[in-house]
Order: structure tokens, then C-alpha cells, then sequence
């Protein structure tokens, strides 16, 4: 068993380098290999859709739950202590 996030490390430094993938992927264990595969797809997913944008769909289906997530959080409440020393800072600026 090998860490697979180092493993992906390596294998993306050796495709940048020409390697060819399956070449590079004999290099592990077989129990290791639909793992990586599917990490190096995944991987690859990310790298192609960091400049793409969401659906009008998608952001239509999200913007409720969005919204309601963002507007049900609140802060929690202050302990006696961050009050006293949010009054403590108050009284020496003024």
C-alpha cells in the first residue's frame, strides 16, 4: 500500500516529464492501481474545470439553499469574558 497522495504527486511530476501513464502506473502495486486511476481522473477533472462555470440550472437549484444557509447563520453568543473585554476596550478608546 503505498500514500496515495504522494503517489499522484510523483505520477503527475512524471507525465508533465512524458512519460506515458500506463507505463508509469506498473510502477505500483495492482491493488493500488484502480485507485490511483481514478484519483488521476479526478485529479485531471479539477485541473480542466477550474475555469468553467456552474449551469444557469445548477445555480437556479443552489441559490435557495444558499441563500437560507447564509441568512440562518448567526454568530454565537458572546461568554462573560468576551464581553468584558469588548467593555474594557471600549472604555480606553474613548
Amino acid at each position: 500500500m503505498v500514500d496515495l497522495y504522494e503517489a499522484l504527486d510523483a505520477i503527475f511530476t512524471r507525465l508533465k516529464a512524458g512519460e506515458d501513464f500506463e507505463e508509469i502506473l506498473r510502477d505500483y502495486p495492482a491493488e493500488d492501481i484502480n485507485k490511483l486511476r481514478r484519483l488521476v481522473a479526478v485529479a485531471r477533472e479539477v485541473q480542466k474545470g477550474h475555469n468553467t462555470r456552474p449551469s444557469s440550472a445548477f445555480r437556479e437549484r443552489t441559490r435557495p439553499r444558499l441563500i437560507s444557509e447564509i441568512t440562518s447563520r448567526r454568530p454565537p453568543p458572546l461568554t462573560f469574558w468576551q464581553k468584558v473585554r469588548l467593555w474594557w476596550a471600549n472604555l480606553w478608546r474613548r
